[in-house]
């Protein structure tokens, strides 16, 4: 899995003139983020009345070739062997073994077996075992953000079955002014990168 955090800039949907508690949602300048619910308010967060809408510290967990990721952790033997997953006459993903003899996805199932004779081709049509793998790691993710500074303030939202996002702009402006840790006590200044 592969998690990066950054700075996104931002902006308000609704009307400038309406006061801040009127906020509901706030939309990423990336197209492929989803939006994020209201920010914590100024009482809540330490530092809020200087974050603005356009500096939230956004977190993304995209599972890379997930659906392969879940066959390896049912299968394990299949970790070291070239496979993919396919569905209907298309290869969705594949491991990086296959990657590595240039199976990429999209590509047809025939014309992938021609480039790697030996690649194992798993039937991924039915989506349910891999619903259900998104949402043991979606809880964990929440989990995790909720054990943040701030808790349940961080938000955390899906952006699809491989894809989650945070905004954990209160739990860095706390941990960032030394205000708070994850258990409550005060933490030291400290460098976040």
């Amino acid at each position: 899995a592969t998690l990066s955090c950054a700075m996104f800039t931002a902006y308000d949907d609704s009307s400038s003139s309406s006061s801040e508690d009127e906020h509901s949602a706030l939309s990423l300048d990336a197209t492929a983020s989803p939006p994020l619910t209201k920010r914590a308010s100024a009482s809540t967060c330490p530092r809020a009345r200087s974050r603005t809408w356009s500096s939230r510290i956004v977190m993304h967990l995209d599972v890379d070739a997930f659906y392969c990721q879940c066959e390896e952790v049912r299968d394990n033997s299949l970790k070291n062997k070239p496979f993919a997953v396919g569905q209907k006459h298309i290869i969705v993903t594949c491991n990086y073994v296959a990657r590595r003899v240039g199976v990429t996805k999209l590509m047809l199932r025939t014309t992938a077996k021609k480039v790697c004779p030996d690649l194992i081709i798993i039937e991924g049509s039915d989506l349910q075992p891999y619903r259900r793998d998104s949402r043991k790691i979606y809880n964990a993710f929440r989990k995790a953000v909720a054990a943040l500074p701030g808790g349940t303030k961080n938000l955390a939202r899906k952006g699809g079955m491989d894809e989650m996002f945070a905004d954990a702009t209160f739990a860095v402006d706390s941990l960032s002014s030394g205000t708070a840790s994850a258990d409550g006590g005060i933490l030291p200044d400290m460098f976040i990168y």
